[in-house]
């Protein structure tokens, strides 16, 4: 989550002109035109509108759409588009914070009855960069390598892509991998991170790449509140699901790979708080999970931990709408309370989407964190 903390002002006070407590909110967004080395080439004034949206879940996890009136000072083929949603403070001083730096398509031009040439354009975040570049020849990383190496290693020689913050780890691997040749970057980076229970990589606001690891919801603090008091930003409507109808409460995790000496642990939900535990059910579903790789038996009791606490989350999922709210990136944290709901506990934000315009509601996914062995 971005700080709302900006420039000369505390995040109290930008939270309080956020909810409306200090005036009227008045809110905008600003385009920047940046070349394909993240070099500004000033603000743009030919976009009309669109929406951003970020999903956790995806591989292109930041995507959108812009409107574009087109007066031939973009060049779709290299230039990216930084978006900002931009707030007026009581003072009149306007603050901004970045929702996504964006590589655009190039459709068919509209034209309307006054000449004016327009395009719809779906925009995708520097993920699809490492999507389209593959690997012209066989891709080799040799054991004793660390992992993180690897992945830079990637990063730096991918154009396109200028700027990364990975976590480093001093895990190597345990034995040699290969690609074959047409292989994604994005698949290579994704099969190290996997391995070392990493998040899978992203980009933030600020086209920044994002590789670090992976952190139990239970460890994380809440790094908002969502609440429907008297100065809310929560919108009507909310609605809470509850499924837990085949969630199981025993799984086998195994690495499935032939050049790796066996590696498998077990975890069974036998608490007797957990609705679906072996307990509460009176009987066993058992899941069997194959895992490409890990880079020991340690790694792949997290890796197991992390997958059957994202399982755990996926039954009881709440969607609410707020006013647009400019700090949000990748699964994050927050406290939520909705009247007339049950809602008790932290929720992890797995997808946002806001309208491009002063007026519009932003959209919200979020899961609940818990705890179910």
């Amino acid at each position: 989550m971005k700080s709302l903390a900006v420039g000369a002002y505390g995040a109290p006070a930008v939270l309080a002109a956020l909810r409306g407590i200090t005036g009227k909110r008045h809110v905008d967004f600003r385009y920047e035109r940046l070349n394909n080395a993240g070099v500004s080439q000033g603000t743009m004034t030919n976009i009309l509108g669109g929406r951003v949206k970020h999903n956790s879940e995806a591989e292109i996890k930041r995507t959108g759409q812009l409107k574009v009136r087109e007066d031939g000072s973009i060049n779709y083929l290299a230039d990216r588009v930084k978006v900002y949603m931009r707030l007026r403070m009581p003072d009149g001083v306007w603050v901004e914070w970045p929702q996504g730096v964006f590589l655009l398509t190039t459709p068919a031009q509209d034209v309307d009855v006054s000449g004016v040439i327009t395009r719809d354009i779906d925009v995708y975040d520097p993920t699809i960069v490492l999507k389209d570049d593959k690997v012209a020849n066989r891709y080799y990383v040799a054991a004793g390598a660390k992992y993180t190496d690897a992945i830079i290693e990637l990063l730096t020689g991918t154009s396109g892509i200028w700027s990364w913050n990975v976590t480093a780890s001093l895990a190597t691997l345990p034995v040699a991998k290969e690609w074959d040749p047409g292989t994604e970057k994005y698949v290579i980076i994704s099969d190290l991170t996997k391995a070392l229970n990493y998040n899978s990589i992203w980009f933030d606001g600020s086209g920044v790449a994002q590789v670090t690891p992976y952190a139990d919801p239970d460890d994380r603090t809440a790094e908002f509140d969502y609440s429907t008091d008297a100065t809310s930003v929560i919108l009507p409507d909310a609605k809470q699901t509850l499924d837990l109808f085949g969630q199981p409460n025993s799984w086998v995790f195994y690495v499935s790979n032939p050049d790796r000496a066996a590696l498998r642990v077990t975890r069974v939900n036998a608490s007797v708080t957990s609705p679906t535990s072996t307990v509460s059910r009176g009987r066993t579903i058992t899941e069997m999970v194959p895992i490409d790789d890990a880079v020991d038996l340690f790694v792949l009791g997290q890796i197991a931990d992390q997958k059957i606490v994202e399982a755990s989350m996926k039954y009881e999922e709440i969607k609410f709408n707020s006013a647009l709210m400019p700090m949000h990136e990748n699964l994050d944290m927050y406290t939520f309370l909705y009247n007339g709901l049950v809602t008790v506990g932290k929720y992890a934000e797995y997808s946002w989407e806001m309208t491009l315009d002063s007026g519009a509601v932003m959209k919200h996914v979020a899961r609940k964190s818990v705890v179910l062995s």
